[in-house]
């Protein structure tokens, strides 16, 4: 991926590189994430990124219910 792909590979490097444990690609591919325990990691994870000219970087919280979460069997 990172041959074909290198904007993708400098936004994952960047977003470990600024201290995300786990830096993902979306589904879709259209995104790169890192998920956070809580607001306040969330925002000193986004300070820290170095964000090339022409990215942007959002802090986005889950939603607060739980319906986003996978059904438990019964």
């Amino acid at each position: 991926m990172s041959a074909r792909y290198p904007e993708v590979a400098a936004a994952l490097a960047a977003l470990r590189g600024a201290g995300a444990h786990q830096a993902m690609l979306s589904g879709s591919g259209g995104a790169c994430f890192a998920l956070c325990p809580d607001p306040a990691a969330a925002r000193r994870l986004a300070a820290a990124v170095r964000v090339p000219a022409g990215a942007a970087l959002d802090v986005v919280p889950f939603a607060p219910s739980a319906s986003w979460r996978a059904p438990t069997p019964v």
